[in-house]
């Protein structure tokens, strides 16, 4: 009985020291990365800069874990950023457009899995245009209002796409031969674009 409670003893330690070893705070390079993000949606106006609303949690102080700031999601173990939901935050920038967004700027995170753009009526051009990134992420929603150039080669640099959402957009035909070197994609979706052509054309199996 004696000997049980020691063993019993000792995985409890294990499992504690384990947990305050596992998350430590989110990783310095990667809430840098986030605060640079947050600092590129604030375009200089005319009597300065706009006021910190937009993300409130995201503040430049040591002690702040961004682990626990509103939109981001980190593993538990590893407290690298896995997740950034990211949509609809036009709805909290009424004031100007978020089309410069560059989302190079994710490249630390270097295990994001799953990235919402959704609803922030982002510019193509300047969004997909990453050719210096290896994305191995899981895209759960690219859901903004853009027009994709034809043929764009940007779009299909991400070859480790997993789950695309280009719905709700201008897209037509064009935008199939792009689509075709996202080798990795699991999930797409394309509704509510114009691309009834394409079935006479069979570019869908």
């Amino acid at each position: 009985m004696e000997l049980a409670l020691v063993k019993c003893f000792r995985l409890c330690l294990v499992i504690i020291l384990l947990r305050g070893k596992g998350h430590n705070g989110c990783n310095k390079v990667e809430r840098m990365a986030l605060l640079e993000f947050k600092s590129s949606l604030y375009k200089p106006q005319r009597h300065g800069r706009i006021p910190n609303f937009l993300l409130p949690s995201w503040i430049d102080d040591p002690q702040s874990d961004c682990c626990s700031w509103e939109r981001v999601t980190c593993n538990h173990t590893t407290s690298h950023v896995i997740e950034l939901s990211l949509d609809n935050a036009y709805h909290d920038l009424p004031f100007f457009s978020l089309s410069l967004v560059n989302i190079s700027m994710f490249q630390p995170l270097k295990e994001l899995r799953i990235l919402n753009l959704s609803y922030n009526g982002f510019d193509a051009g300047n969004l997909l245009a990453s050719e210096y990134m290896d994305l191995k992420w899981k895209v759960s929603s690219i859901d903004y209002k853009l027009l994709i150039p034809t043929g764009s080669e940007s779009l299909a640099r991400l070859e480790n796409l997993e789950i695309l959402d280009l719905s709700y957009n201008s897209l037509d035909e064009s935008i199939m031969p792009s689509l075709g070197g996202l080798t990795s994609l699991k999930k797409l979706i394309l509704s509510h674009n114009v691309l009834v052509s394409i079935l006479n054309k069979k570019f869908l199996i």
